[in-house]
């Protein structure tokens, strides 16, 4: 009820990220622990006990329903990337694992769709074939509302007894968290004790509400990061772009290109447009040196989480 009281009056917002190119984010369950503990650290905030409501760990993206300003999340979700890299880095030597990757972050600001993105993220796992039934989904929170038997976790064992240093040692962190969280004799989160469970049982009603929302079959796009974001033709306007504004290197002959669009129309000034754009990158390319080059690479390819494939390919190197 104290947590209730705290958090009821702030916005949810739906969070989405996926790993740089599409990679694996966790690779066992070591890992998958581990985040949730990056999680639960990360969007805490002493003022706000208890704002994350709803989650979903796939292995290449998460899903995440939190309560709170559109800043202090967003600083939330920045400090999970930021922390959880430095582990995976750590354990695989691959940096930079969340650190340049699109992410969504979308308010839900009417009932309805508090409803639509909390059973959408909760039934993720249906949508992406991990399963048929979204309660079989170990690593998201469905199995933690309603749970007055406390089965939802039965497979973590009993929560130990442990003092305020030992559980930040269990969570690697050096924050002060909440008494009310816990952990099991191997160390790992008890997220029921996390989660702001009342908040979604109240949005709900009953787990039958909640199970239709979690299993009903629908497309949100505004719910998931595009992972068909880019293509040769985008690129190569964004390669345009880059090298006029970071380098000051414009194709010869731009304005009486322009001149030229405007003077089209419809169809026609499409396909010119893609071919000048063409032809302008490759411009662009050959008039930079290899530093240029490789600096250009980078900043699509960690910037903007453009695949390899596609740059090398437009960029020919």
């Amino acid at each position: 009820m104290e947590i209730d009281n705290l958090t009821h009056n702030l916005p949810l917002w739906h969070i989405c990220i996926q790993g740089l190119n599409n990679i694996d984010i966790v690779r066992d369950n070591k890992d998958r622990y581990m985040f949730l503990k990056k999680m639960a650290v990360a969007f805490y905030a002493r003022e706000r006990p208890g704002n994350i409501v709803a989650y979903c760990l796939l292995d290449n993206h998460f899903h995440i329903m939190a309560l709170g300003n559109k800043d202090s999340c967003k600083d939330a979700y920045e400090e999970l990337k930021k922390t959880y890299s430095q582990y995976y880095s750590q354990r695989y030597g691959q940096t930079k694992l969340l650190k340049h990757i699109p992410d969504a972050q979308n308010l839900c600001d009417n009932r309805d769709y508090q409803k639509d993105a909390i059973g959408y993220t909760l039934g993720n796992c249906v949508k992406h074939r991990l399963t048929t039934n979204a309660f079989a989904y170990r690593w998201s929170s469905l199995r933690l509302y309603f749970d007055q038997e406390h089965m939802g976790e039965a497979d973590m064992g009993d929560p130990i007894p442990v003092s305020p240093n030992q559980m930040s040692l269990a969570l690697h962190t050096k924050k002060e968290v909440p008494s009310q969280w816990k952990i099991n004799r191997e160390g790992n989160l008890l997220m029921s004790s996390v989660l702001n469970l009342t908040y979604v049982e109240r949005l709900f009603g009953t787990m039958n509400s909640l199970s239709y929302y979690a299993h009903r079959r629908r497309e949100n796009k505004d719910l998931e990061i595009n992972k068909n974001q880019y293509n040769d033709q985008n690129v190569r306007k964004l390669i345009l772009e880059i090298a006029e504004k970071t380098y000051g290197i414009r194709p010869r002959g731009l304005e009486q290109q322009n001149d030229y669009i405007t003077r089209l129309g419809g169809r026609v000034r499409e396909a010119q447009q893609r071919l000048f754009n063409k032809q302008n990158s490759t411009e662009i390319i050959h008039m930079m040196n290899e530093d240029q080059k490789g600096r250009l690479f980078n900043e699509l390819h960690f910037r903007f989480g453009i695949p390899a494939s596609i740059l090398k390919r437009v960029m020919n190197i």
